[in-house]
């Protein structure tokens, strides 16, 4: 039996910019994107320890598995793999960290 995977409102919210970015040009390809992506989260509930530690943080609890340009980042815990963010690997991870704990009222 495997961990359950849970999704955060945050990385659910990630996943529907990106879905809605990428139709701006074309409905199949984000629909594909979305597709792989949400196949590779499900498979965390076996696989949950494939993922690399994320290279900005020093925590092994926290990893990422890349899918495409995408990083699907995830803290892994005994019960739980949850999806904390679903972003572009161009993206500045540590800055948006520290616009999500100031949007959620947490300390930096």
């Amino acid at each position: 039996m495997g961990r359950k995977v849970k999704w955060t409102r945050a990385a659910q919210n990630d996943l529907v910019q990106v879905a809605e970015y990428i139709s701006m040009d074309s409905g199949r390809r984000a629909a594909q994107v979305i597709r792989k992506s949400l196949l590779a989260a499900r498979s965390l509930a076996r696989f949950a320890d494939r993922g690399r530690m994320v290279p900005e943080f020093s925590d092994p609890s926290v990893r990422e598995l890349l899918k495409g340009r995408y990083r699907i980042i995830y803290k892994i815990s005994d019960k739980c793999a949850i999806v904390v963010a679903f972003i572009h690997g161009a993206r500045d991870l540590p800055a948006l960290w520290k616009k999500r704990a100031r949007q959620n009222g947490e300390d930096e």
